[in-house]
């Protein structure tokens, strides 16, 4: 852990370039979710075809996010302080990551009628909780992949690469 804080330090990248890498390809892989789910398409989806209107679809897609997000708030600290204390984010990043993964997958069986909305909400609920939670993890990882000196440059190459993903997958999904 003391050789991971002194690399840290360093003025360049300090892990493999493989490494760099697979950090950036998480997040263009991971950035669908906020792009189709939440934002665009099943958020569209929701409001649309499975509330009884789309006034009260909206009305409970903001709750549900806001209370998830809520959650976020409080329980991220903790979940930082794991990640930076645990030393092993990976575990961590998978279960969160699967979790996630599973919970979007059980949005495929939300059919157009309003016994859906229940099945809807809590999945989206816990994909979100999950997805967030994931990313704590995930940004936990950057000061020991780069040095001081390259810490936003890995953030920025991430982040395109992370927004070069939503809009490919939204592009996709139209």
């Amino acid at each position: 852990m003391a050789q991971a804080r002194e690399d840290a330090a360093a003025p360049g990248p300090t892990a493999s370039r493989r490494a760099l890498v697979a950090w950036c390809l998480y997040d263009w892989a991971n950035s669908a979710f906020a792009a189709v789910i939440v934002t665009f398409v099943f958020a569209t989806y929701f409001t649309q075809a499975v509330a009884p209107t789309p006034e009260l679809g909206t009305v409970w897609w903001g709750y549900t996010l806001s209370l998830a997000g809520l959650a976020v708030a409080f329980l991220s600290p903790f979940l930082g302080a794991v990640a930076d204390q645990g030393g092993r984010r990976k575990p961590w990043l998978l279960a969160f990551t699967g979790l996630s993964v599973v919970t979007v997958a059980l949005l495929w069986g939300v059919r157009p009628s309003v016994d859906n909305v229940a099945l809807a909400l809590v999945a989206v609920g816990l994909a979100y909780l999950s997805f967030e939670f994931a990313a704590v993890f995930y940004n936990a990882m950057l000061p020991d992949l780069a040095g001081r000196g390259w810490i936003g440059r890995l953030s920025g190459w991430g982040w395109g690469l992370g927004y070069a993903g939503g809009v490919a997958c939204l592009l996709l999904t139209l």
